[in-house]
């Protein structure tokens, strides 16, 4: 019987085992996944699974790369323009947001990683995390973000707050009697996060009041 033709394509090969790796990996964690899993989710033969990715951990760091890579295309233009603005600021954080909304399997890998020691070789976010950094400290050069502020920490504060949201979305709609499936929470939340990132959330002090 002739071989299926999904085998001889080796980019489709390595896009269904990442996508059956991360989902493998995102509900039973690095630990509790077996190659032989991923081979079963991905309906590729396990020995190809090898070739391709090499050990569980090399396929684990593949897999955040894919993610990190889907990621820096939607950021294009963050990445790469010149003279970046308030605007490009907010619509990179948006992008953020977004990527985060529509890709939970990358949250829960996040989390696994946290419960579990991964042993890796390398960084796995593949310098992303420096070239933010570098974007948005050339936005402080430029004057379009406060001198006084860390922009790698600004960075990581941005991600936090995304991240916050997605993980507990269920239980703080349910708290604060939001619709969770109603798209405008999800604005709702990333406005209220771009005014506090903007300007602050407290009022400036009454003249006739001291500070503490």
């Amino acid at each position: 019987m002739p071989k299926s033709r999904r085998y001889r394509n080796p980019g489709s090969t390595r896009t269904r085992v990442l996508e059956a790796a991360a989902a493998c990996f995102s509900e039973k964690g690095f630990a509790g996944t077996s190659m032989r899993d991923i081979s079963r989710a991905s309906g590729v033969l396990q020995s190809l699974i090898h070739h391709h990715f090499g050990t569980k951990q090399e396929l684990w760091q593949e897999v955040l790369r894919s993610f990190g890579r889907r990621y820096r295309s939607r950021q294009d233009a963050f990445m790469s323009g010149e003279n970046l603005d308030r605007s490009d600021f907010l619509k990179g954080a948006e992008t953020l947001f977004r990527f985060q909304l529509e890709n939970p399997e990358l949250l829960r890998l996040s989390l696994w990683a946290a419960l579990e020691p991964i042993p890796t070789d390398g960084e796995a976010d593949d310098g992303m995390i420096d070239a933010i950094s570098a974007r948005l400290q050339a936005m402080q050069a430029g004057g379009t973000i406060r001198p006084d502020i860390d922009p790698g920490l600004l960075g990581a504060l941005v991600a936090g707050m995304t991240e916050y949201w997605v993980r507990r979305k269920p239980d703080l709609s349910r708290a604060l009697r939001l619709d969770p499936d109603d798209a405008t929470t999800d604005r709702r939340y990333f406005d209220t996060m771009v005014k506090v990132l903007t300007s602050g959330c407290l009022l400036p002090p009454s003249p006739d009041k001291t500070s503490p």
